[in-house]
């Protein structure tokens, strides 16, 4: 599993970069606040969400272990199509 990043601001003015990828049935999208980034270990991320097939599980458990770091997050998964 690959994990790519990306940053979007709040500021009156954000410069947004866009990049095309060939995804795949079963690619998971990943978007949430910086606070998950900086609270969890990227691998830990990587594993929670190759280990789960629900995303509301998966979504919950991220924002627990963010949680447990002492940071509140947003987070939001989707997946490609059908499995």
């Amino acid at each position: 599993m690959t994990l790519k990043r990306g940053t979007l601001g709040c500021e009156a003015a954000v410069e947004m970069k866009t990049q095309v990828e060939n995804t795949e049935p079963g690619d998971v999208f990943l978007v949430c606040s910086g606070g998950l980034w900086s609270a969890v270990a990227e691998r830990r991320i990587t594993a929670i969400l190759a280990a789960h097939r629900d995303l509301r599980l998966t979504a919950s458990l991220l924002m627990d272990c963010a949680h447990e770091n002492g940071e509140q997050v947003t987070c939001l998964l989707a997946r490609v199509g059908d499995m």
